[in-house]
């Protein structure tokens, strides 16, 4: 798939069923060197009723506290992960990112990137949705 670089950073869309809705999610920063997945709370119709953790996110631009969520699956092109750990966040506004892509849902994903094509390719051995 194409991803948008910009600023050297590495956008990707995906897509995100939460509370048996659908969510496309543009502007996603693959960050490799983020533990969890984070997603603009604004960008979905959050359900306060699903069991959550309560989590402090700590990095370079400070912190942020975050509610983590289990979703039914995060979609990258083909690749679908299920039952995945979503932080969800006021990110826009304090980041003026929609999402970033973590590496508890990368370390399931084998990819290649070709920054000279600006294309990134995912595997996975198991993808059942």
């Amino acid at each position: 798939m194409k991803f948008i670089d910009r600023n050297g950073l590495i956008y990707l869309p995906i897509t995100l069923n939460y509370d048996g809705q659908i969510y496309v999610i543009n502007d996603c920063i693959l960050d490799t060197g983020s533990a969890g997945t984070v997603i603009d709370i604004d960008l979905i119709s959050f359900n306060y009723k699903i069991p959550a953790v309560l989590k402090r996110l700590q990095g370079i631009g400070g912190h942020q506290d975050v509610v983590a969520q289990k979703v039914n699956f995060v979609k990258i092109e083909t690749i679908c992960l299920e039952n995945i750990l979503v932080e969800f966040a006021d990110i826009h506004n304090s980041f003026g990112i929609k999402g970033i892509l973590g590496t508890n849902l990368l370390q399931y994903l084998d990819l290649y990137l070709n920054f000279k094509k600006q294309n990134i390719e995912f595997t996975l051995v198991n993808s059942d949705c």
